[in-house]
């Protein structure tokens, strides 16, 4: 069939003539050739950015961006590759941007534990001994480390348990930590609070890291400490 035949936008119903609506449907017409054999990519994009939504919460606009480039990829091998392939290729990005905002949270590319996501001040200062738990780094930092010097931590070693989360997770997270009556000190890209035992609850939405801590010796030690760590600004 040529080319120049025209597709209707909503009911895919082809029109060999010169009009300029559709004899099916009334609809308006787009030459096939903008669709290169493709016909449903406009509904799989709807399909895929519903699915996103109610999947992935706030990663709407990530997946937005992902729709964006997927669209741009399409034509290209369109012009290529039969429609098939090109149809595959779509499905298959999709696929992958919506697993990836459902999926447990990956470490970045050259990160081997979740400590090494923390500043590096804070890093080096402590000791992570294997851990049991695969999805989380067990530390401990010095009493006598300067980042706990003026008795912040009264006197003791302080054990901290960091991890990688979804999104989801650190959602949730943050909703139980915020219902426990925990003592805000940063609510943006940055969550960090101080819970009523005044334990250290940190959560940064941009990598997934997640914060607990041992208790401090007050409000203004865990707050000293998030500066002097530098895990707020």
């Amino acid at each position: 069939m040529s080319v120049l035949h025209s597709l209707c936008q909503y009911c895919q119903h082809r029109s060999s003539g010169a009009e300029s609506t559709c004899a099916h449907c009334g609809a308006p017409l787009e030459p096939a050739a903008a669709h290169s054999g493709l016909p449903g990519l406009r509904k799989v994009v709807a399909d895929a950015e519903r699915v996103a939504a109610r999947a992935a919460g706030g990663a709407v606009a990530e997946v937005g961006k992902t729709v964006t480039g997927v669209e741009r990829t399409a034509r290209s091998l369109l012009t290529r590759y039969p429609a098939a392939l090109a149809g595959i290729v779509v499905l298959a990005v999709f696929a992958f941007a919506i697993l990836r905002w459902c999926s447990p949270a990956l470490l970045p590319l050259g990160t081997t534990s979740p400590a090494g996501l923390l500043p590096a001040s804070l890093r080096v200062a402590l000791s992570c001994p294997d851990s049991a738990a695969a999805d989380a780094d067990q530390c401990v930092l010095s009493a006598h480390d300067a980042l706990l010097a003026g008795g912040l931590s009264r006197g003791r070693d302080l054990s901290l348990t960091i991890r990688v989360v979804s999104q989801d997770r650190m959602t949730a997270d943050i909703g139980r930590w915020r219902a426990a009556g925990a003592s805000i000190v940063s609510d943006g890209a940055v969550f960090a609070s101080i819970a009523p035992t005044m334990a250290l609850w940190y959560a940064d939405t941009r990598t997934g890291l997640r914060i607990e801590t041992a208790p401090f010796a007050d409000q203004s030690a865990a707050r000293t400490f998030l500066r002097r760590a530098a895990l707020t600004g």
